[in-house]
């Protein structure tokens, strides 16, 4: 899933109370707060549709002045496409596209970049893979020679295959002991469940990816290739007949057959939550607080209000969730929350990281704090978070590779390329009632939380703040046993 969360940095955040509710009736409880402006409407620039003689898409934003080019290329598939048995698999597949192609092996390949100073890598998002370029626009032409070679023309060399998974094995090592790492690992297995096909690490694990071959990783990259015409998200000085001229001469052979992976299912609903999981990271002074609740999926008519009550909830400096853990009981350095949209659902995601030896009363706040936003937010409080969003979309707006990556969210979305006209439009509207019926299926009722911590210090105390089954698994949300517990 993507979406554009606030990043949290140290600083200051304004101390001021939560301000006068707007209850579900859309009563004032205590008097009017004080108007806060609207801010100015904004979206970003709107990309045109192209369509390619061979067959594929082109989103195109011309944007003429600095003589660059940002490229994505969409691949459907993603971690969901991987095999039960070998989490990792497409992943690892992807690394592999840019470390030897056509007439280049890995070395050669890399020289062959570096010359023309570009960038070129691929990422498995959950249901894709996004191939991206970033490019002078002189060097455009033998740029796209390269990027054709690694789509069309990987070597998927065992050698370099057995570096590349010798050097995943030194990163999921260390990403073992990070325990905000740790607590997306585990929260997409509770969250989803067993055998759902996003419930592992797109990464895979130690164990999966020691047996996997280089033969594995070219049929799952055929399979996905050839399943489907690609999407090309092009920003930059470029013009519309020149992009499709160059991309219809490298790609035209870009065969398809068969049907693109099926989009994930939306999880199973939780309907007796939350669900309480516990990880063990031993000697840790910090503690990982981790909730996950469901929300409106990028479609839904609900989405926009949804989006705004989450920025109040947490999504700013100055949210509900910072003033009381951060500046209201001094828990952290800061928390967050927001929504994560994809085409079949929403979540909205929460976290923070807290001393160890405040866990528990942290959790009992932060869970409070989530149960009190149903009961009411203010016009003020909307419109600031509609500023949030705003600024946002401007700063992501600023430079072409942001730009373009807009552009991917809405077409693995599933959107118009009008979407981010349409949801400021649609967001002016959403007043207190809309964003809390919006907000409505997001409780710890169907929740998941996630706590990673020292278990010897926290759990006593944990248990008794949030009574509940808790359960505790190792670190790949797999339940341990009651004795290794």
């Amino acid at each position: 899933m993507t979406l554009l969360l606030t990043l949290l940095t140290l600083g200051c955040a304004h101390t001021t109370k939560v301000p006068t509710f707007v209850g579900p009736a859309g009563t004032l409880d205590g008097g009017p707060t004080p108007p806060t402006a609207e801010p100015p409407p904004f979206s970003p620039p709107q990309a045109q549709r192209l369509d390619l003689p061979g067959g594929g898409q082109v989103w195109l934003i011309e944007r003429p002045g600095l003589p660059l080019v940002s490229l994505r290329v969409i691949v459907p598939g993603g971690r969901a496409a991987d095999p039960a048995a070998s989490p990792g698999l497409v992943s690892m597949a992807d690394e592999m596209l840019t470390h030897g192609a056509g007439e280049r092996d890995a070395q050669a390949f890399a020289q062959a970049m570096d010359a023309l100073a570009l960038d070129l890598s691929a990422s498995t998002d959950d249901t894709a893979t996004v191939i991206s370029l970033d490019t002078h626009a002189e060097r455009l032409e033998p740029a796209l020679d390269l990027l054709a070679d690694a789509l069309l023309r990987p070597i998927f060399a065992a050698d370099e295959l057995d570096r590349l998974r010798d050097q995943r094995k030194g990163e999921l090592t260390v990403d073992q002991d990070d325990p905000r790492t740790v607590a997306g690992w585990v929260m997409d297995r509770v969250y989803y469940g067993e055998g759902h096909p996003l419930a592992h690490p797109a990464e895979g694990t130690l164990e999966s990816i020691a047996s996997l071959q280089a033969d594995q990783l070219r049929a799952s990259w055929e399979a996905r290739r050839g399943a489907t015409a690609p999407v090309f998200v092009v920003v930059g000085d470029v013009t519309a007949d020149t992009i499709t001229a160059e991309l219809e001469a490298r790609f035209s052979g870009w065969e398809t057959a068969g049907s693109p992976a099926a989009v994930p299912p939306a999880p199973q609903p939780i309907t007796q939550g939350p669900r309480l999981v516990l990880v063990d990271n031993p000697g840790a002074t910090q503690t990982r607080l981790s909730v996950r609740m469901p929300a409106p999926a990028a479609a839904d008519a609900q989405v926009e209000g949804a989006r705004l009550g989450a920025i109040v909830l947490g999504g700013t400096f100055t949210s509900r969730l910072n003033r009381l853990l951060r500046e209201e009981k001094g828990y952290t350095y800061g928390a967050f929350a927001g929504l994560q949209t994809a085409r079949q659902d929403g979540v909205v995601v929460v976290g923070t990281s807290v001393q160890r030896d405040v866990t528990a009363p942290a959790l009992q706040d932060l869970l409070g704090e989530l149960r009190r936003i149903h009961e009411g937010l203010t016009a003020e409080e909307l419109t600031k978070a509609r500023g949030s969003r705003r600024t946002d979309l401007v700063e992501a707006s600023a430079s072409r590779s942001s730009l373009a990556d807009l552009q991917v969210d809405l077409v693995l979305q599933g959107l118009a390329p009008d979407a981010y006209a349409r949801q400021a439009s649609e967001e002016a509207t959403v007043d207190p009632a809309a964003a809390l019926a919006a907000m409505s299926g997001s409780t710890l009722d169907h929740a998941s939380v996630v706590v990673v911590g020292d278990l010897s210090v926290i759990t006593g105390p944990v248990q008794a703040a949030v009574p509940g089954a808790w359960v505790v698994t190792d670190r790949l949300g797999r339940p341990l046993p009651a004795a290794t517990k």
